[in-house]
């Protein structure tokens, strides 16, 4: 599966490790489409965010805490 830098942005945007995320999703019956849903689901915010001044990936946010 081919993800764009934009996709894997868009995953990270919501879980802590997208590669390790897409890689587990890919071992499930499926998988690709939960991989699609995920992106189509978050970009939107993903988008909304990226370039505000404090915008953090979902593994920055968990570092913080």
């Amino acid at each position: 599966m081919e993800l764009s830098n934009e996709d894997r942005a868009v995953i990270g945007h919501v879980v802590v490790d997208p590669e390790a995320w897409v890689a587990h999703a890919l071992t499930i019956p499926n998988g690709e489409l939960a991989v699609w849903a995920k992106v189509l689901k978050y970009r939107p915010d993903y988008l909304a965010q990226k370039d505000l001044p404090d915008y953090k990936t979902r593994a920055e946010k968990d570092a913080e805490m």
